[in-house]
């Protein structure tokens, strides 16, 4: 394995010689269905909470169609694992297409794998670095680096 995340991880398959992802499909559709659940109020200021998914205004009520049918083509069921516990199983409505849906969990998991989270306050940036001058290397008046001067001349 040359990676493991948060219900992901990265491995090598030598036969075809390229890197496969595996994915815990159920955690990420779950995420994924978590951010458009998140309260907003587009008249509050439309300030975004933390985490949320929001599609943008169209005077055409049929804009998202498509995209909420694809995000709406599975329904989260709870199940119970042996030496898991209850866990939700994401499970397919009917013959209707869920590809917008695929792409979003998988771009969620592609996000944490890339470093993004969500309500964590970014690491702070390092102090500025001083310039370097003589006197912070150490370097006096008179210095000169060794083979330069200071010697005789052939």
């Amino acid at each position: 394995m040359k990676y493991l995340g948060d219900e992901y991880h990265i491995e090598w398959d030598p036969a075809n010689r390229v890197h496969v992802v595996q994915v815990n499909s159920d955690r990420w559709k779950s995420f994924a269905h978590e951010r458009f659940a998140v309260p907003f109020d587009p008249r509050g200021g439309g300030v975004v909470p933390v985490g949320a998914v929001t599609l943008y205004a169209s005077p055409d009520r049929q804009e998202h169609q498509t995209f909420v049918k694809h995000i709406t083509a599975e329904r989260a069921q709870e199940e119970t694992i042996p030496g898991r516990g209850v866990v939700q199983k994401w499970v397919h409505v009917g013959r209707r297409a869920n590809h917008y849906l695929d792409a979003l969990y998988l771009a969620c998991a592609a996000g944490h794998l890339c470093g993004v989270r969500i309500g964590v306050a970014p690491p702070a940036a390092p102090p500025p670095r001083r310039p370097a001058t003589p006197a912070t290397l150490g370097i006096g008046p008179g210095w000169r680096p060794k083979g330069f001067g200071g010697g005789r001349r052939r």
